[in-house]
């Protein structure tokens, strides 16, 4: 018997709006989205998001057809065992595509209930162009296919909105996977409003009822397609998941069980959006530079140094080396000089190179060392 769809077995909860979300893709429904369903779960925050299609074909149309609910699968090591871990996803209210309904979209400027913005549109999407194909960036466009000047265009609307209330300010959290994404976004803001000549109030309203933060994510998110793969009965194991949910989902988004988000901003946010009084790992710091060091002296650097290894020992998988025959995931037999030499990379060389609590290097470490073993999420 066929299943039921997710919107036909799980009700939507109506909340005030108060994210604005340029991106539909799985990462952010699997980091940001995920995390706002637990904030709502544990605090009083009460608001939900509202996704934004940053290009003019996307998903949008999808996400709709299933009233924006869907199930993260998250699924790692836990306690020295592979664990999977569901939840159903109730914190987008809409999705919007700005190119086919302009109206619906800008509307949301003159929301008093809107405080924040998040968005992953690539590290590409973050920069200015005064033309685009030939075609002018303007104020006028309906919208503008930059994602700087769209945003640019929604605070000025919003500035105009509210006659330049301070009190209606955003918070602006970009997620592309840059260097200082927050800083290249204000900037870019800074000159559309300079080549759209808005004026001095604006500018001023902007930089002092906008706070424009950059961050650092750590998940990985392997999406819809790993849950493709067939079991021995023919069987996709998005197919098993659903049975198991009682319901069909087709915006299964999965993921490993690791997250950690720093937020780096003028101040924090805890009292307007409280990730931290959830139980989520998050921080709001001033400077987020050890963090960054951290995360890619520790986690890239280990994944990069090992591929040599990797390769003399006749592996494709970071999970060659790491697991242990013990944890059962079908890898080869881990090497043993390629482990003793990745080890030793990270704990007597990469770790010594960092200025910082020492122990606090080393549990990340450790926790680097365990999300490579995960089963799920094969690394080449």
């Amino acid at each position: 018997m066929a299943l039921k769809s997710i919107k036909d077995v799980v009700k939507t909860v109506k909340r005030p709006e108060k994210i604005l979300q340029f991106g539909e893709g799985g990462f952010l429904r699997a980091f940001v989205d995920w995390q706002i369903d637990i904030v709502n779960e544990k605090t009083d925050f009460n608001g939900n998001v509202v996704i934004v299609q940053p290009l003019e074909k996307g998903m949008v149309d999808a996400m709709n057809a299933q009233n924006n609910l869907y199930t993260t699968v998250l699924r790692g090591m836990k306690d020295g065992k592979p664990t999977v871990e569901t939840r159903t996803i109730n914190s987008i209210s809409r999705s919007i595509n700005p190119y086919t309904d302009y109206d619906d979209y800008i509307a949301l400027a003159s929301s008093p209930d809107l405080r924040f913005i998040v968005s992953n549109t690539t590290e590409a999407g973050i920069r200015f162009d005064a033309e685009i194909d030939g075609v002018p960036v303007t104020l006028d466009q309906k919208p503008q296919k930059n994602f700087p000047a769209k945003v640019t265009a929604f605070l000025y609307k919003r500035f105009q909105a509210f006659k330049g209330d301070v009190s209606k300010g955003m918070i602006l959290i970009p997620c592309e996977l840059s260097d200082q994404a927050g800083l290249n976004l204000r900037i870019n803001i800074l000159r559309y409003a300079e080549m759209w000549q808005l004026g001095p109030d604006f500018i001023n309203w902007f930089d002092e009822a906008c706070d424009v933060c950059s961050c650092l994510v750590d998940r990985i998110v392997p999406g819809y397609f790993p849950l493709l793969t067939k079991e021995e009965d023919g069987k996709t194991q998005a197919e098993h998941i659903c049975e198991k949910l009682g319901y069909e989902d087709k915006l299964l988004d999965s993921a490993e069980l690791f997250h950690f988000w720093v937020i780096e901003s003028k101040k924090s946010h805890e009292d307007e959006l409280p990730l931290v009084k959830a139980g989520l790992s998050v921080k709001w710091v001033q400077n987020m530079d050890y963090y960054h060091t951290r995360k890619v002296r520790i986690l890239n650097g280990a994944h990069t140094s090992s591929v040599l290894a990797a390769f003399l020992a006749g592996s494709n998988y970071v999970q060659d080396i790491v697991c242990s025959e013990k944890v059962g995931t079908g890898f080869n037999t881990p090497n043993a000089d390629a482990q003793k030499f990745m080890r030793n990379v990270i704990f007597n060389e990469i770790i010594p190179s960092i200025d910082g609590d020492q122990e606090d290097l080393k549990e990340y470490a450790e926790n680097v060392w365990s999300r490579f073993q995960n089963p799920f999420n094969p690394h080449r």
